[in-house]
């Protein structure tokens, strides 16, 4: 126990009772007293000195009677608002002050220097507040003694200048509730005191209720004031011009926009009245404070990842070269832990399902054979990271299809995040590339990339990103001590080699049947096509696939393609996937090779189109030809007899030869 200790009395004690709370003022100076000080937090704030024997005093402390309290202020009952701040931060945010308060402390330690250095004198006394009454008169006869006492016990009890900072913070915190309705508080109404409205429980409810009946997504506060007085008040609008006013039908007041605005902000709290004004997905993304990473939750790579797409500014060609109007969507699949980008996929025209198995397949594998796909040659060194995610967040888009989120064997946990709301997956809506937004009339940059080029761009970009962009607040303290350069895969490769992965790894046959878009082909003995496009490999020839087919027949085969890329597919044989690669019909540029689903099907109906224009084409040559021919002639080119020739010797006819190879030959089956 130290001088200014709060001290409690359980069961009251010497007349003392036990709901006082009593400050130790001395218990050194006096021989007999032992002196206490009680502060009274009222509109007269003052300072009672009690004094209580000190054998009585000491008997109490060991009885338990007199107890210390848990709970000791370092600040007077009118200053514990300021428990914990800096005064001096608090006169400097004042601005424009005509009297410092620190200079009215200063002024009040200078007042009741006299009583300081006189504490003998003032407890040996034996009547403290007599005593210091007695001084005040000698050395400040302006001040009251009163308020010499009380400042004096302050700085003596809590022994620092912040306990004489004056209590004009508490100015306005009064309870307008307790005011009578017949007196008018504050400037009088601007059409006299007749108008004056006061803000009692009744009209505080219907102003709260009319604020939430009245606000909507979007309204302005003069609107939403408007409606309050129309339907809770009753009131309409008189005269015309300069004239006009706002009365009220039952002729009773009504309150001003300030006093809603005051009730409003009384009964609700910031956020809920923002909510109501932007919306909670504005509120969310702008005026809410940060609630921290997404990075915190998780401990290993791939343990939760997000996916969502994003179109490219620019405006493509298509495959013939001609510029064309669709968007190309890109798809990225980021893991939340390292911000890595761990796939991508793309489609042309629209954000599709497929885009999203593309971008799982390309995790799901090597990220060389990937990008080989479209024709890229990059090494696994580049981009290292393979493997499924265990829980994987994607927005209400395409990405929810059940061809995506339908297969739970390999990601068990999958979520869908609430429409419009980007920050649900913000790891991954970040790790899209920004672009400068103009003004001006609108204007479009035409490329001269194909979606096969534009691919390998991503392809290149995700690497670039990968290596490149600024990861430095996902690193720990252990990888800053290890100086771990801070970018998505350094982090991702740091935490790999630790094992602290919880990537599911599959086979490149597994992802094939998993995440490409199930295709059929055509296969005869001469070729396998899908739609006008011929396949072929060296796999398949080994297999010796189409050496068992019958001459004669034609047999749908299962495959597996990606719609952006038709490039390479595969082909199921003897159920398993065999790789193949689409073929020119002349030795030509490889790039006519890269095509869409769509493409294909599209090329089919041009050429079925083109070959009936032949056939037509065909028969009109041969009606020219026969025309010549008979002017050049003068006679039909088909004039003539038929009559009896030798034959030729043969070992076999030629069809009993074919028949017995078929017999000979086994018909084959996918």
């Amino acid at each position: 126990m130290n001088i200014g200790s709060l001290l409690e009395f359980p069961e009251g004690y010497r007349g003392i009772p036990k709901s006082a709370k009593l400050h130790l003022l001395d218990n050194f100076h006096s021989p007999t007293w032992t002196f206490l000080v009680e502060f009274i937090d009222a509109k007269e704030k003052r300072a009672v000195i009690r004094r209580i024997a000190r054998p009585d005093f000491e008997s109490g402390l060991l009885e338990h009677a007199i107890c210390v309290s848990g709970t000791q202020p370092s600040l007077p009952p009118w200053l514990v608002s300021l428990e914990g701040i800096d005064l001096q931060s608090i006169e400097a945010a004042r601005g424009r002050g005509k009297h410092s308060n620190v200079d009215r402390v200063t002024a009040r330690l200078c007042e009741i220097q006299p009583l300081l250095s006189r504490v003998e004198q003032i407890f040996c006394s034996g009547d403290p507040s007599r005593a210091i009454a007695a001084l005040a008169r000698v050395f400040a006869p302006r001040s009251h003694p009163n308020r010499l006492c009380l400042w004096f016990a302050c700085y003596r009890v809590f022994g620092s200048e912040r306990a004489l900072y004056p209590s004009y913070i508490r100015i306005g915190h009064w309870d307008r509730k307790s005011i009578s309705a017949c007196k008018p508080l504050g400037l009088p109404p601007r059409g006299g005191r007749g108008t004056y409205f006061h803000v009692d429980d009744n009209a505080r409810r219907t102003i709260e209720n009319g604020y939430a009946k009245c606000m909507d997504i979007g309204s302005k506060w003069p609107e939403v004031y408007v409606k309050i007085l129309k339907n809770d008040f009753n009131c309409t609008t008189v005269g015309k011009g300069e004239e006009l006013r706002i009365v009220s039908r039952d002729s009773n007041p009504f309150p001003t926009i300030n006093q809603v605005t005051y009730c409003t902000r009384k009964a609700y709290s910031p956020g809920l009245r923002s909510e109501a004004i932007y919306g909670a997905s504005r509120v969310r993304q702008r005026l809410a404070p940060d609630q921290g990473r997404y990075s915190r939750g998780v401990a290993n790579v791939f343990e939760r990842a997000e996916a969502d797409g994003y179109f490219r500014k620019d405006r493509l060609r298509d495959f013939a070269g001609r510029p064309s109007d669709k968007k190309f969507c890109v798809v990225r699949l980021v893991d939340v832990l390292s911000g890595v980008i761990a796939g991508v996929g793309f489609a042309w025209g629209s954000e599709t399902a497929d885009a999203y198995r593309m971008a799982l397949f390309c995790a799901s594998i090597r990220k060389a054979e990937f990008a080989r796909l479209f024709g890229l040659e990059i090494s696994d060194e580049d981009w290292p990271c393979i493997g499924l995610p265990a829980h994987l967040s994607i927005d209400r888009g395409p990405g929810a299809a059940q061809t995506v989120l339908g297969d739970d064997r390999y990601i068990g946990w999958r979520e869908l995040t609430a429409s419009f709301s980007p920050m649900d997956k913000a790891s991954v809506e970040s790790s899209h590339p920004r672009t400068v937004r103009t003004e001006g009339r609108p204007i479009k940059f035409q490329s001269t990339l194909t979606p096969v080029d534009a691919a390998k761009d991503e392809i290149l970009r995700a690497i670039k990103d990968n290596w490149s962009s600024d990861a430095s607040e996902r690193l720990t303290p252990d990888m800053i001590e290890l100086n771990n350069p801070p970018n998505p895969m350094s982090i991702w490769e740091w935490l790999d080699k630790r094992g602290r992965t919880s990537a599911e790894l599959i086979s490149s046959d597994e992802a094939v049947r998993t995440f490409l878009t199930p295709v059929e082909f055509k296969a005869t003995r001469d070729s396998l096509r899908l739609d006008a496009r011929s396949f072929a490999s060296q796999e398949l020839e080994a297999a010796g696939f189409r050496q068992r087919l019958p001459r004669s027949q034609t047999l749908k085969v299962p495959g597996y393609a990606m719609n952006l890329c038709v490039r390479h597919a595969w082909v199921k044989v003897d159920h398993r996937l065999i790789p193949v690669d689409a073929q020119l019909p002349i030795r030509d540029d490889d790039a006519q090779l890269y095509s869409t689903t769509l493409h294909l099907a599209a090329e089919v109906q041009q050429l079925a189109a083109m070959r009936s224009d032949q056939r037509e084409r065909a028969i009109g040559e041969e009606l020219k030809y026969q025309q010549a021919c008979e002017a050049a002639t003068g006679k039909d080119p088909t004039a003539g007899t038929w009559a009896s020739a030798k034959g030729k010797r043969r070992g076999k006819s030629r069809i009993q030869s074919n028949a017995e190879r078929d017999a000979l030959t086994p018909r084959a089956t996918p």
